[in-house]
């Protein structure tokens, strides 16, 4: 469930830099078949003034009332609410409205389709969040009576005012702290907009979100369209283990409950934590994957669901040690209860002139400019969002050095410049037609994923 790798098998004792890569995966599914642990989703659902515009859908959606939506697969109960009547059958008997035209209307009736998906016992809340946030529906276990109700409830959403994460954040700890710890709980946030009411900075969101991260609620974020903030969205669901979406067209938003629905129903390695740590004059740098770190160093991963190669970087400034030693700590919670697998690694560190024979493990030393690009990549959309030229322009000077120096480390394993692509990267998003729109935040999106080793 763990293995280690170093991309150089030494590392110079005076301003070195190598990058320490570990392998991750989930603990086997066991055979033998568990109870299902009942689930709980809190909705935060944006139903500011903008949600009112007309959806990027993708095809024409209509819906249908049928008796049996509950017992289909999620993505299909979506996906029948997308067809339009002349291809049915049966004449469809639309809820409240003949055909869905606004963003808001769609994550109505996904979110519906989700409380369908969902089994008696379970739990479920809905806040909506505007200049203000409101608590739509209280926790409740779904009964059919209660799960009716609920659906009602969603249905007469409107839109107004601004929008305000941090209330609908506010309100969210409420009710998770009512929730058993044994259940498997989610959080799914979707907003369209940027945050310009309550908490609107990143770094106050990360710090407002500490009981989350202590109390293992996790927060899966949704864009909708492309007004909102890339980082902002993201850095909720990273402060907090779960995972971010760019919701390019509304029909994709059932197979986005689908997986965050599987996740919790399959996930045998939960609230996983690394913890690297070095001696012997190495720092740790930072992670390329963008998880989450803690002061203390921890790195924040979630629910491990497939095998993933996180990267961090090691560091000499001036050392005259010999050796270092890497010391890993892998950390999760699974049906056993909580367990640490741990590892160490051995590091030479030499003079510059005994570098010369260095070896190079091509295989990781692409990886880690894979995920170096995609860092910088995503650095370069957050300064573009800004709209600050200052901003932009020290994003710019920092990317560039960063490039250059993995240039420099990894001179014998490369092809291409990495510093020559991320100036053309800038220079690009310096045009105005490539600052704003659907093809920045498909960049931070990708990048994203190329980050978590996300398909």
């Amino acid at each position: 469930m763990l293995q280690l790798h170093l991309v150089k098998e030494k590392m110079e004792q005076q301003e070195g830099l190598n990058h320490l890569i570990m392998q991750v995966s989930p603990q086997p599914t066991e055979e033998k078949q568990v109870d299902r642990m009942p689930h709980t989703i809190v909705l935060l659902i944006d139903n500011s003034g903008s949600m009112s515009e007309t959806a990027n859908v993708g095809e024409p959606i209509t819906r249908s009332t049928s008796q049996t939506s509950a017992r289909m697969s999620f993505a299909d109960q979506v996906k029948k609410l997308m067809r339009t009547s002349s291809q049915n059958t049966s004449s469809p008997q639309p809820l409240h409205r003949q055909e869905v035209s606004t963003k808001l209307d769609y994550v109505k009736d996904a979110a519906i389709a989700l409380i369908d998906q969902l089994h008696d016992g379970d739990s479920v809340s809905v806040i909506t969040f505007s200049s203000y946030a409101d608590l739509v529906q209280p926790l409740i276990r779904l009964t059919p009576n209660s799960r009716k109700a609920v659906k009602e409830l969603v249905r007469q959403i409107q839109v107004s005012g601004a929008t305000n994460i941090s209330a609908a954040l506010e309100i969210a700890k409420t009710e998770l702290a009512k929730v058993d710890p044994k259940h498997h709980t989610r959080c799914l946030l979707l907003s369209d907009g940027e945050a310009n009411n309550g908490i609107t900075e990143v770094d106050e969101m990360a710090t407002f979100l500490g009981d989350y991260r202590k109390a293992h609620w996790m927060v899966s974020t949704i864009g909708v369209g492309v007004t909102y903030n890339s980082f902002f969205m993201e850095n909720i669901a990273t402060s907090t283990g779960g995972a971010f979406y760019h919701l390019k067209e509304m029909n994709q938003l059932s197979d986005i409950f689908q997986e965050e629905l599987s996740s919790l129903r399959t996930a045998t390695t939960r609230h996983a934590k690394l913890s690297v740590t070095a001696t012997g004059g190495v720092q740790v740098g930072i992670n390329l994957n963008g998880y989450y770190e803690s002061e203390a160093g921890q790195l924040f991963l979630g629910n491990l669901l497939y095998e993933q190669d996180i990267v961090v970087e090691l560091v000499t400034s001036q050392t005259k040690e010999s050796q270092s030693q890497i010391q890993v700590s892998f950390t999760f919670e699974s049906d056993q209860g909580l367990q640490t697998i741990s590892q160490t690694i051995s590091l030479p560190l030499v003079t510059d002139d005994d570098m010369d024979e260095v070896n190079i493990d091509l295989k990781w030393a692409a990886l880690v400019e894979e995920l170096m690009d995609a860092s910088i990549q995503k650095n370069a959309v957050k300064a573009t969002e800004t709209r600050d030229q200052k901003v932009f322009s020290q994003t710019q000077q920092d990317s560039l050095h960063r490039a250059d120096r993995y240039d420099q480390t990894y001179s014998k394993a490369r092809k291409a410049s990495l510093k020559d692509k991320t100036q053309d990267l800038f220079s690009s998003l310096q045009k105005p037609e490539n600052q704003f729109g659907e093809s920045v935040k498909s960049m931070y999106d990708m990048s994203y994923r190329t980050q978590r080793r996300r398909k």
